[in-house]
């Protein structure tokens, strides 16, 4: 979802997330970092 400019994140729990670096290219595939750590269902 973005907010603003950000891109967010809810979480199960609704916890929210920013993510402050998208598409770093790893060897195994492609990451977007962060600034919290999400929880799944």
């Amino acid at each position: 979802m973005m907010d603003g400019k950000k891109i967010s994140l809810t979480d199960a729990k609704g916890g929210k997330a920013y993510v402050t670096i998208a598409d770093v290219f790893q060897s195994n595939g492609v990451i977007n970092v962060t600034d919290a750590v999400s929880l799944p269902k």
